[in-house]
């Protein structure tokens, strides 16, 4: 009997493959999700010393034209500390994120090994 016990542990161990491939499949079908619009846009901010210049991506909750521009400005200026800013809107896209599965590394409740020996002893 002891023979049959081992041969069945062995076929019943997950091989490592099957097993991050497990790791990743979609057990609960609830998931939520959350939709941004966000614009891109380049900037190009005067500064005491001649120009300051990049792109950045900001998520802006209205659609509204004027406000969107009023919003990319203030985040120039904020950004490069100058009051003088032109920008040039280059896309808006939608960013959705989706809670797939959360990890033990994010901390929900999960202790590593060595913290649990250490609470039981």
């Amino acid at each position: 009997m002891s023979v049959e016990k081992k041969k069945t542990k062995k076929k019943d161990k997950m091989p490592r493959t099957h097993w991050f491939k497990a790791l990743f499949q979609d057990d609960s079908p609830d998931t939520s999700s959350t939709t941004f619009r966000v614009y891109s846009y380049r900037y190009r901010c005067g500064k005491w010393y001649g120009w300051s210049e990049g792109m950045r991506s900001v998520v802006v909750d209205t659609k509204d034209a004027t406000a969107v521009e009023d919003t990319l400005r203030k985040d120039a200026a904020e950004t490069t500390g100058s009051g003088d800013c032109s920008v040039t809107l280059l896309q808006v896209y939608d960013m959705m994120i989706q809670n797939i599965k959360p990890f033990s590394a994010l901390g929900f409740g999960v202790q590593p090994s060595q913290m649990k020996q250490q609470h039981n002893e």
